[in-house]
């Protein structure tokens, strides 16, 4: 007994078979049961899949971020650093570990973190997909010891409806 396991648009993902050394009866109960298993085994392969994609998805801007030779930073809904990509760490003159966690307004002027915070309310209330924006002027950025640093700096700062922010500081000499 043997039957196709398939994905929810009809796809073939694979076959699954019963063999016995005896003839295995007709019945629509065992028939039943035994598509049950399949259902299941369908389910787990497709999900298999999906993670494989998200994992594959994940890596691939891990990459992109880790590359990227602009400053990247996330930050949640209160300010606080989240993520940071190795360019914000060589630019802040800070490690990894002492950035996450850490109020964003420790390397920013508190000036700019007021108008930051304008400007986050202002995004929110745009409708999804226009929530980013150059910040006119840039925001006056220091290193991790408080040093500022003379650079023409814009901050591209994306908001959006989950709350999680990202600054780009250009890195320009």
């Amino acid at each position: 007994m043997g039957v196709s396991l398939q994905d929810t648009d009809g796809q073939v993902l694979g076959h699954m078979a019963v063999i016995d050394r005896r003839p295995i009866p007709e019945e629509p109960r065992i028939h039943a049961v035994f598509q049950i298993f399949a259902a299941r085994a369908a389910a787990e392969l497709q999900r298999l899949r999906a993670e494989a994609q998200v994992r594959e998805r994940e890596e691939k801007v891990s990459r992109l971020l880790s590359s990227a030779m602009d400053a990247i930073i996330e930050l949640d809904d209160r300010l606080q650093i989240t993520r940071v990509n190795p360019a914000a760490e060589k630019t802040f003159s800070c490690q990894v570990d002492s950035m996450i966690n850490q109020k964003f307004s420790r390397f920013v002027s508190r000036e700019d973190i007021a108008r930051l915070e304008r400007l986050i309310a202002e995004l929110d209330d745009r409708p999804e997909g226009q929530q980013s924006r150059w910040i006119p002027g840039g925001l006056r950025a220091c290193r991790a010891d408080g040093e500022s640093f003379p650079r023409r700096r814009r901050f591209p700062f994306c908001a959006a409806s989950t709350k999680v922010h990202n600054a780009v500081l250009r890195n320009c000499a």
